[in-house]
């Protein structure tokens, strides 16, 4: 007997950092479908309409209230969720890709969008159905 469960989840993904920057983030959030059906709504009140940018956020009201909100709200359901996320040096990666790149010219472009992406999304989907069991 096959005792899987199949849930139909939402993935959000989402990467900082400029090309001239050090330091570079790439994230992702994991949540079921039917929680975002259930709290749409509210949630897209406050991600589409509030113009949520964390590095541009300077201490407006509004906003403020809508970052505690969204925040309160997925804390209370923490259990439901997963989230990754990866901090990375440009320069180390390029500095570490040197042995390889007369092989694979483009390895830190495939390292970063394609590698670093891929172990994001896929360290949320893995076992996350015995995280609800």
């Amino acid at each position: 007997m096959n005792n899987e469960k199949n849930h139909t989840v939402n993935i959000y993904f989402d990467e900082s950092g400029k090309a001239n920057e050090t330091l570079h983030l790439m994230g992702a959030i994991l949540f079921p479908q039917d929680y975002y059906l259930h709290h749409q709504e509210k949630l897209d009140k406050i991600i589409k309409n509030a113009g949520i940018h964390w590095t541009s956020y300077g201490g407006h009201t509004a906003i403020r209230d809508s970052i505690k909100i969204l925040l309160s709200d997925v804390l209370s359901h923490h259990h439901l969720m997963k989230m990754n996320v990866i901090s990375y040096d440009i320069n180390k990666v390029e500095f570490n890709s040197k042995p390889i790149k007369p092989i694979i010219s483009d390895i830190v472009d495939r390292t970063i969008y394609t590698k670093f992406p891929e172990r994001v999304v896929y360290g949320l989907i893995r076992k996350y159905d015995k995280t609800l069991s």
